[in-house]
């Protein structure tokens, strides 16, 4: 006899590859909300601000009924195999500003030894492969096959296997980071706004971690990476008078896209934008301000960007 019918879906399994980033929301009382955002080596790279699109809007609100209150962070670490050219031991880790405009203080990194404690409290949380954390899911979780997928998981804080679970709550990853809270909180009230993280790589050794970049939540639930500028990006400018004109000359790294600009005060004054997109090639260029030597005064400057 043959029955018709629908069994539930499965939820898929989640995964997590060695040298990945974890990005980790939690709010007390609720689930939490694990993103794997894919290989740490696309965080490495100087390029254009990085959209989070790991999760879904659907999956948040899932989760969460309000972001207030909201801790997120995010985590890394190389365990057992060196990729990317990272030493074993090595740990990526956010440091959330208290002012959204001044950058932290940086981490210090710390030997291959208490690196590899905390490592291992990551590790434990991603589990590395077939499952979520070191021991399977409880009765009752994964939340849904429609929310949990290979990448996402909402699983109940008080599930063995959760992060918060696992790292705690303190936002010192179970005691073994006592460098500060790695986890960004959101005001109670979080009905416009921004959070900002920046990111750190501690490769085992005993000086200052590298700033990466940082990471910026909204108040619309939207994560966004914005690499950091290496300072050797920075150009080097000359200003010379030609006749009625004014020529800025300026270094360029090839890869980025420069604008000039120009203004009359350099206090109250708008900056106006007098050639855009301009693409570096690793040489000097060149801009002609035409007229510019006949006014009063005026400023230039050279704003890099992606």
């Amino acid at each position: 006899m043959l029955l018709a019918g629908s069994l539930p879906a499965r939820a898929q399994t989640f995964t997590f590859n060695n040298g990945d980033l974890l990005v980790v929301f939690r709010q007390p009382g609720q689930p939490n909300l694990e993103v794997d955002v894919g290989p740490v080596s696309q965080f490495l790279n100087v390029g254009p601000a990085i959209p989070i699109n790991g999760f879904s809007q659907t999956q948040l609100q899932t989760a969460y009924s309000n972001l207030g209150g909201l801790n997120w962070a995010a985590i890394g670490t190389v365990r057992g195999t060196s990729v990317y050219g990272l030493p074993i031991n090595t740990l990526f880790l956010t440091n959330p500003r208290s002012d959204i405009n001044s950058p932290t203080s940086p981490y210090t990194t710390l030997s291959s030894f208490k690196q590899g404690a905390i490592g291992n409290t990551i590790a434990t949380v991603v589990g590395y492969g077939s499952q979520v954390g070191a021991v399977p899911w409880s009765a009752g979780t994964p939340f849904s096959a429609l929310t949990n997928t290979t990448n996402v998981v909402i699983i109940s804080e008080g599930d063995a296997s959760s992060y918060t679970s696992i790292a705690g709550s303190a936002g010192d990853l179970a005691n073994n980071f006592q460098q500060g809270d790695i986890e960004n909180p959101t005001p109670s009230s979080f009905a416009n706004g921004v959070t900002r993280s920046d990111f750190y790589k501690l490769a085992p050794s005993s000086g200052a971690a590298v700033y990466l970049g940082y990471f910026e939540f909204n108040s619309g639930g939207t994560l966004t990476y914005y690499p950091a500028i290496p300072s050797s990006y920075t150009p080097l400018t000359r200003l010379s008078v030609a006749g009625a004109n004014a020529v800025l000359s300026f270094t360029t790294t090839n890869g980025p896209l420069y604008d000039v600009q120009s203004s009359t005060d350099l206090v109250a004054g708008v900056w106006n934008t007098i050639a855009s997109n301009i693409a570096g090639t690793g040489g000097v260029l060149t801009n002609t301000d035409v007229g510019g030597a006949t006014v009063p005064q005026r400023f230039y400057r050279v704003v890099l960007h992606f």
